[in-house]
């Protein structure tokens, strides 16, 4: 699809739309801020001839940004495999323009039979190596955060009940879990978790490091809930109050 598609009258009602494309068209003023019904927005990653991202695609997200809708980029591994775009780089613009992106697998429509699984393990790994060297990048990043939140759920419910857990994530469904075998993507994600053991010195340390994300997660969610209740009931007072004086 392309960007002035999502201005059409048969989308006023779409809330997700992915692998948007643009052309020499989608730079029009009236294309340059998103339809509002829009709840998140994915774009095929485009580059230029020096591999940054296309200037056309840079403004479209900035202004994707300003109006606060999730923006997700949709980069064909292969751009990485051939090197037309360096991780590093993609990691720092996403970090600089404020967006999430996906790693698209061999078999997705945009990658095709262009690289191999095996390719695609050595792309998901130097990723990974390049968020771990870089602890304040906070974007999500698919397949691989996905996976770590199944590692955080793993903390939490245990890994007996995880054998036949499947994603809820339409987006994940779609784009990976309906496209890879799942030897192949037990295959990658054995090897993250093995890359985050290494990092953090161990099975033990890194759960160790989980469990303490878990709890401030689970602090803060009590600050903010005791935060509620507390003006909740200040807010009532000062309504009885005004009764009374009435």
């Amino acid at each position: 699809m392309l960007l002035q598609d999502l201005f059409k009258e048969e989308n006023k009602n779409l809330e997700y739309a992915y692998s948007i494309t643009l052309d020499e068209n989608s730079s029009a003023v009236e294309f340059s801020t998103p339809p509002s019904n829009l709840k998140e927005i994915g774009f095929v990653f485009k580059v230029d001839s020096e591999g940054t991202m296309d200037e056309t695609l840079m403004d479209v997200v900035i202004n994707c940004r300003l109006t606060n809708i999730p923006t997700l980029i949709e980069v064909p591994t292969q751009l990485l495999v051939d090197e037309t775009v360096q991780a590093k780089y993609l990691i720092q613009i996403a970090k600089n323009v404020e967006f999430s992106f996906a790693l698209l697998p061999p078999g997705h429509e945009l990658v095709g039979d262009s690289i191999t699984i095996e390719q695609y393990k050595e792309v998901i790994m130097d990723v990974l190596e390049k968020m771990l060297a870089k602890p304040d990048f906070d974007k999500f990043v698919y397949p691989i955060s996905n996976f770590l939140e199944y590692l955080m759920l793993e903390q939490i419910l245990g890994k007996e009940k995880l054998q036949n857990f499947r994603p809820e994530n339409e987006y994940v469904e779609d784009n990976f879990s309906n496209v890879m075998t799942k030897e192949h993507s037990d295959q990658f994600k054995s090897l993250i978790r093995n890359r985050l053991y290494d990092f953090y010195g161990g099975e033990q340390e890194f759960n160790l490091v989980a469990q303490t994300i878990l709890d401030g997660v689970y602090q803060k969610t009590k600050d903010i809930y005791k935060d509620i209740v507390v003006h909740s009931i200040s807010d009532y007072s000062e309504e009885e109050k005004n009764l009374e004086s009435e």
